[in-house]
């Protein structure tokens, strides 16, 4: 009963070093699909070699499912532990790039390596954040959080911790990426995973886990 292109579409599968993308045929993805695996292997490159820096390796993990959606979901992509799904369409409306959209949700999707499965979700979209090098396009990531800080947008990072999702976007996505960026600045890589490590093995809600990963 759907309008043509949509009855023969199907799934259609390309394989590559590390990853596989997965888009449907007739839509934009399947049009631009040799651009895209290029920006997905730099992306996928990028991200393996800066969660390595950490002293834990990703080589093992190299089934990565990345599916290309023509509809805009959330602000341009999601991940879980299994597959990363990202925006590509012509009618695409999020400001961000589609080079941080993919280094940000592979982080998600392959930070469990370094033991960040159940740490507080400010550590793991700060994580990201840093590893894209900004939210929704590069930027220096302290600079901007050091101009928030003091005006009325600023949140405290033990109220920002207590149920992340809940605050502001923009705010709160900065305020981690800044934070994850600083630590690793101050103390290098290997703090990453036993942040991670401390903050999931430990009790109780998202601040104590916060305060065991600190």
């Amino acid at each position: 009963q759907l309008l043509p292109p949509e009855p023969g579409a199907r799934w259609a599968v390309t394989e590559t070093t590390g990853f596989s993308l997965q888009c449907i045929t007739g839509t934009s993805a399947e049009r631009d699909l040799a651009t895209i695996i290029t920006e997905a292997g730099g992306a996928y490159q990028d991200v393996t070699t800066q969660l390595e820096s950490g002293g834990v390796s990703t080589a093992g993990d190299t089934d990565v499912q990345i599916y290309l959606l023509d509809r805009v979901v959330g602000q341009g992509g999601y991940a879980s532990p299994d597959w990363v799904a990202v925006t590509y369409t012509d009618r695409a409306y999020t400001p961000v790039s589609l080079d941080l959209v993919f280094r940000h949700e592979l982080t998600h999707r392959l930070d469990s390596a370094l033991g960040c499965d159940n740490a507080p979700a400010m550590v793991r979209e700060g994580l990201a954040v840093a590893v894209a090098g900004g939210h929704y396009r590069r930027e220096s990531l302290r600079t901007r959080a050091a101009a928030l800080f003091g005006s009325t947008y600023y949140i405290p990072l033990p109220d920002l911790v207590d149920d992340f999702y809940t605050h502001q976007h923009e705010v709160a996505y900065l305020e981690a990426g800044a934070t994850l960026s600083y630590l690793i600045e101050q103390w290098g890589w290997d703090v990453v995973p036993r942040m991670c490590r401390a903050a999931s093995e430990a009790d109780g809600d998202e601040a104590a886990r916060w305060q065991a990963a600190l």
